[in-house]
């Protein structure tokens, strides 16, 4: 039989200090124990399949789809959509090179505008 994790197994209490450290401690104290999944908390997006770079061990160059933008209505939705089902998080970024977006800073603005706690460029 499955044993439910307690908030104490996720992150036990600690004296330790810092952003990492806070924000482990933020999500235990909201751990609830159930079956059935939450939603999650982060949103990770290709929001361009551009990149500049040739690096050998990467498989964008493989691929073989256009280049293209991730379009500003399309964006904005899911990241409505998204942060009305409890998300809090968003990776913007891919398998490419998210500089390479031209609507990235309104992107940004937009997630820190709905409400979005944390959002980051991968």
């Amino acid at each position: 039989m499955a044993r439910v994790l307690t908030p104490e197994d996720i992150a036990p209490e600690t004296e330790a200090e810092g952003h990492i450290v806070r924000k482990i401690q933020q999500r235990r104290d909201q751990f609830v124990a159930t079956t059935t999944p939450s939603f999650p908390r982060a949103l990770m997006m290709e929001i361009s399949n551009i990149c500049n770079h040739a690096c050998g061990f990467c498989a964008l160059a493989a691929m073989n789809r256009p280049k293209q933008l991730m379009p500003p209505e399309l964006f904005r939705d899911i990241v409505a959509q998204a942060f009305a089902q409890g998300v809090r998080e968003a990776a913007l970024g891919g398998g490419a090179e998210p500089l390479a977006c031209k609507h990235l800073e309104d992107y940004v603005a937009f997630c820190k505008d709905t409400g979005y706690d944390y959002v980051y460029i991968t």
